[in-house]
């Protein structure tokens, strides 16, 4: 009984320890700032008239015994609608489910950042890291952690993040245990995206050489990160034909042949003027970090006064970028534009400079992950922009390597280190604000059977309108069909999409025999109700859904649906299309 009580005494003791701790003060703060910022945005993420519902569509098919690639198209690797599918059968379809996972997902990451940017520099830069992802994690966007355009992403940031803590914690003799828990990090993220991917492989043999890890040891960490994918994916050519699973699902030839690799030219155009151009803003952030450090040796060197007269010009500079929201947010292009041809430079010169720290392996993987990731979108690597971007999937290694340059690779003073901190502060903070203050924006709900979300009001009319149409035209469940994307109108709505197709983008009806099929489909589920949004999508080199693409489906519901309803907005305008049953 002694025993006990002695050994409790020592629990209380040592979680007393804990909180009172730097590390157990940051996560504190870390997490009370996470649940104000939750608050502050509530059920304003993601983004009705693009492919945010994309995933909770998926999500009910898998949990009604659906496949992914053989019952439905899918262009993601299959962890996401699994993880979905199995929340939504336990939950049920709509939107609160998704938003389990969501926030669920969102407290790993930002807690995976902390303890990655823990391993290279202190408690402070480590929950300032993990405030700059908040700012983007909470975004309402459409590429928010919380109801992202795909959990795809999401899913595969975390187990990169887990795969890079592996690696930053491993001890010098590395146990075959944590090799193995380090690969099936790996194999995790082979179910996600393919740049995350990339971005593991990458990681992992980069970490490999300068670690110089004997066969063996490589070995027990390839095992599982090869195994994990080899499996699931086998499991699946037992079903699908290997041709159908790539170049139907993984890698779509007709969505990217229709427009989808312009889309993708967009970010990375590899051409030599966007190398050049983002050569320069390199450059131009390098110019920055010197003249911070050079601010820093004239302040060591200035009397008191006048040091105060510095914080005085700090803080009314901060002020004025927040008073003037908009100006910071593009001032903010600057300032993260830089980050995967810095990190790519941060990468060559650790392997040439700091291979023999003992970080330095640790610091390697992730500054090849970055470049690698990064490099994927390095024409729009920008986390506050304008119009969201996907490079705010990978604002934790970009937090963790800005802190870890300003806060260590420069910090050779300690006033250095602290205008590193007021300067990741600013970032933390500047992104807090443009996420409240975006979401203030989106003000007026929109709400049906599955639950609700929050848009801007200058498109809310149309989603509503709409969305009461398909309510009260419609029985609960009953198959209907949003056109070419408004997929999370099916959740919010409580009812089924008709085809097998989720988003009806450019070239995922491969020809007229597809719409042929489709249309043999809809008459098939005596589908009552249709609504199509006139949106064009410039991106992709196309008109709206009936004009560039999908002809002949849009000139069949314009002979057997009569229009009962248009409803414009904004940036989308929605058109009801009803009939009586066939």
């Amino acid at each position: 009984m002694s025993t006990l009580v002695l050994g409790g005494g020592r629990v209380r003791a040592n979680t007393r320890a804990f909180v009172l701790s730097a590390d157990g003060i940051a996560i504190g703060a870390l997490t009370l700032a996470g649940v104000v910022l939750l608050a502050l945005t509530w059920g304003t993420w993601g983004d009705l008239g693009r492919d945010t519902g994309f995933d909770l569509v998926a999500a009910s098919k898998v949990a009604h015994g659906q496949l992914p690639y053989v019952d439905f198209p899918y262009y993601y690797g299959p962890l996401a609608p699994f993880l979905l599918g199995l929340a939504a059968w336990i939950g049920g379809d709509g939107i609160a489910p998704a938003l389990v996972v969501g926030i669920a997902v969102s407290a790993l990451i930002v807690g995976l950042t902390y303890a990655l940017a823990r391993a290279f520099v202190g408690a402070v830069g480590a929950f300032l890291a993990g405030a700059i992802v908040l700012g983007v994690a909470v975004s309402p966007t459409n590429f928010s952690y919380v109801l992202p355009h795909t959990e795809s992403m999401t899913f595969g940031m975390a187990a990169l993040l887990a795969l890079l803590v592996a690696l930053a914690y491993m001890p010098e003799t590395p146990s075959t245990a944590r090799l193995a828990v380090a690969g099936s990090a790996a194999g995790l993220v082979a179910l996600t995206k393919p740049e995350l991917e990339l971005a593991a492989l990458g990681a992992l043999a980069a970490w490999c050489v300068l670690r110089r890890l004997p066969l063996r040891s490589v070995a027990v960490l390839a095992a599982p990160a090869l195994a994990i994918p080899a499996f699931v994916y086998w499991a699946f050519l037992t079903q699908v034909s290997l041709h159908a699973l790539l170049f139907d699902n993984l890698d779509p030839q007709p969505v990217l042949q229709a427009g989808g690799d312009k889309l993708l030219h967009l970010h990375a155009p590899m051409t030599l003027s966007s190398f050049v151009h983002h050569g320069e803003r390199v450059v131009v952030y390098a110019a920055g970090v010197v003249t911070l450090m050079s601010l820093a040796w004239l302040i060591d060197r200035s009397p008191r006064a006048l040091r105060l007269g510095y914080a005085a010009v700090g803080l009314v500079a901060a002020l004025v970028a927040f008073d003037n929201l908009e100006a910071t947010r593009s001032a903010l292009q600057l300032v993260y534009g830089w980050i995967p041809g810095g990190a790519a430079v941060a990468a060559v010169v650790v392997a040439a400079r700091y291979r023999r720290l003992p970080e330095a392996s640790a610091g390697l993987a992730l500054t090849v992950a970055l470049a690698i990731a990064g490099g994927t979108t390095y024409a729009a690597f920008y986390l506050h922009a304008p119009r969201a971007q996907t490079a705010v999937y990978f604002a934790p290694l970009a937090a963790v390597f800005l802190a870890a340059l300003h806060l260590r690779m420069v910090a050779e003073t300690r006033t250095i280190a602290l205008l590193g901190v007021c300067w990741l502060a600013f970032l933390g903070a500047a992104g807090f604000a443009l996420s409240v203050n975006d979401a203030q924006t989106r003000s007026i709900a929109v709400s049906g059977p599955g639950g609700t979300v929050r848009v801007a009001e200058d498109d809310a009319n149309a989603y509503r309108a709409a969305l009461s149409d398909v309510i009260r035209f419609t029985d609960p469940g009953e198959k209907v069909l949003f056109a070419p994307q408004l997929s999370a109108l099916y959740a919010l709505s409580g009812r089924t999409d008709a085809l097998p197709n989720i988003s009806l983008l450019p070239g995922m009806l491969d020809g007229i025999p597809a719409e042929q099929q489709a249309i043999a489909r809809l008459d098939a589920a005596h589908v009552r109700v249709i609504v199509t949004d006139q949106h064009s999508f410039t991106e992709y080199g196309q008109g709206s859904f009936g004009t560039t693409y999908d002809h002949n489906l849009a000139a069949w519901i314009a002979r057997n649906f009569e229009q009962s309803g248009k409803y414009p907005g904004a940036s989308h305008t929605l058109v009801v299309w009803r009939r009586d049953t066939p």
